[in-house]
């Protein structure tokens, strides 16, 4: 977990507190980090959640729309990015699904049941992550 000390990252974000998802500004945080050597850096997000809160800077006022941009700017830049998201037990697989699908895109999540499956896919999650970074590495070199 990387937190880093300048505007625009979680830290000094207001409204940050427990209960709510800063997604946007996690990812805006961990962006920042993998910019700086994309070929060597991806980037996995792991959330029970639904974006709630709005980027720190050029904000559209909408946290979903939000997310969707620091998305679509890690992909723009070639940064290896990739979303595990986990169910709710109060949730059913498709309200789960119809969740992610809605935030991230129709197939551009992986989906776990519950925190203690999280522990058993976590390893494979990273694996593929990493197999299609050096994958694409390979590609540009």
């Amino acid at each position: 977990l990387y937190v880093f000390d300048d505007i625009g990252s979680p830290l000094h974000t207001s409204g940050i507190y427990h209960g709510c998802t800063s997604m946007v500004q996690a990812l805006e945080a961990a962006q920042m980090w993998a910019q700086g050597a994309p070929r060597d850096r991806a980037v996995m997000l792991i959330t029970d959640g639904w974006p709630t809160s709005c980027r720190a800077h050029d904000s559209s006022g909408n946290p979903l729309e939000d997310l969707r941009t620091v998305l679509d700017e890690m992909r723009k830049n070639k940064i290896a990015t990739s979303v595990l998201g986990i169910k709710h037990a109060s949730q059913t697989t498709d309200d789960a699904r119809t969740m992610y699908d809605t935030a991230f895109g129709p197939g551009r999540y992986g989906i776990v049941g519950t925190f203690d499956e999280l522990r058993l896919e976590l390893p494979n999650a990273v694996r593929i992550l990493a197999t299609g970074h050096i994958h694409r590495s390979e590609k540009r070199a």
